[in-house]
């Protein structure tokens, strides 16, 4: 079997806009508290939604080759995603668990370490983005895992099954109403636990759902 390529053009992006999100992520916990410190990518929070767009190119890039049926496709599409996300996720909320709960015990701050272990199973089972309740501790990634899996999930046998249509009618039409709708309240859009005025829906539902689409397009 021909081992598939990288492709090098979108490994140059994700190594881009890591550094971008990190830099939002530095800026926001650390450079934040000096006075006069600029803010340089201010909007740089929105790296994640590339790395949506990448995962639904290479989506729709399988959906294309795929003899599987659209329920077979789908759920490998999932399991292969967790696989490959699973093992690195949990080593590092593992690691900044420890390590929160250290620091607030050198600081003198106490909290309950089981609840905060029960308040965590949401992002641990990537179902974040169905609107649990986040306890004390947060990795703050967890949505963009849970809102990856679940539209993973649930584009993939719609795109293994109407293939060329899905990609250019349905995908894009997807597209442009999620972002119409994050449009209309773009400044807390770095909220992704925000609701939608009057739904149940979640700003960081949206996001992944538009921009999974976009890369499917």
């Amino acid at each position: 079997m021909q081992q598939q390529k990288k492709n090098y053009t979108v490994e140059v992006f994700r190594f881009i806009f890591c550094l971008v999100i990190i830099n939002y992520h530095f800026y926001s916990h650390v450079l934040s508290g000096i006075k006069n410190q600029p803010n340089y990518f201010a909007r740089s929070y929105m790296g994640d939604e590339v790395f949506f767009l990448i995962s639904g190119y290479f989506l729709m890039e399988a959906a294309m080759r795929t003899k599987k049926t659209p329920i077979q496709f789908s759920v490998s599409q999932l399991i292969k995603r967790i696989k490959k996300i699973a093992l690195p996720y949990y080593l590092v909320w593992l690691l900044c668990f420890i390590g929160l709960h250290v620091t607030a015990d050198i600081m003198w701050e106490r909290y309950d370490l089981f609840n905060d272990l029960s308040n965590s199973i949401y992002e641990l089972t990537f179902v974040e983005m169905f609107g649990f309740t986040k306890g004390y501790y947060s990795n703050a990634v967890g949505w963009f895992f849970s809102a990856l899996l679940i539209f993973t999930f649930l584009l993939s046998p719609f795109a293994a099954k109407f293939k060329e249509e899905f990609s250019l009618y349905i995908a894009p039409v997807i597209s442009l109403f999620c972002y119409g709708a994050l449009s209309i309240n773009f400044e807390y859009l770095y909220f992704p636990h925000a609701r939608f005025p009057l739904t149940i829906f979640l700003r960081g539902q949206a996001r992944a759902l538009a921009s999974i689409s976009l890369g499917v397009c």
